[in-house]
């Protein structure tokens, strides 16, 4: 009953992170949010786990560009639930305009499970990142992921992306 009037989220589950085994990890990092994808829920904005972002040469995060940026990163702050366990219960908030999201380097090879991308595709297909968010796509054309039918731990639809690199 409760459950009905909390907000709710896209939900991130990693499968093989070599950037959150290794360290490879941007913290304590703004991001800059004139730049960087969020949602609005009951006039709070947050940031969901699953966006794609890279390291500006301000020392900020924001929404990945392949001419800006060196490396993508994946937002992936784990949920500090102790009430309700459950993954889609949870975004970063942003608090007096700032946020620091965690972010996880990705490696060629990297796999993440989500429901958070645009776009709709039949089946299997590639991804791109347009303003942070993974984008299907069914071609391989400037694809930076992989694209795989897969499913959340709560049985509900979303692909699993494997990054190719850039």
């Amino acid at each position: 009953m409760i459950m009905s009037f909390l907000p709710t989220f896209k939900v991130f589950e990693m499968n093989n992170l070599t950037g959150l085994r290794s360290g490879h990890i941007l913290a304590n990092m703004a991001a800059d949010l004139s730049k960087t994808a969020s949602v609005e829920v009951g006039g709070n904005k947050y940031i969901e786990n699953g966006i794609i972002l890279g390291l500006d040469a301000e020392g900020t995060v924001s929404n990945y560009n392949p001419a800006a940026h060196k490396r993508p990163f994946v937002h992936f702050t784990e949920e500090l639930l102790t009430y309700f366990q459950e993954l889609r219960l949870y975004a970063e908030p942003v608090v007096d305009g700032v946020v620091y999201p965690r972010c996880v380097a990705l490696y060629e090879g990297d796999t993440f499970t989500t429901n958070n991308y645009a776009g709709e595709i039949e089946g299997d297909g590639f991804a791109t990142v347009v303003n942070g968010v993974l984008t299907l796509q069914e071609e391989a054309d400037g694809a930076m992921f992989k694209a795989v039918v897969s499913t959340l731990p709560d049985g509900n639809d979303a692909y699993e992306f494997l990054y190719l690199g850039v």
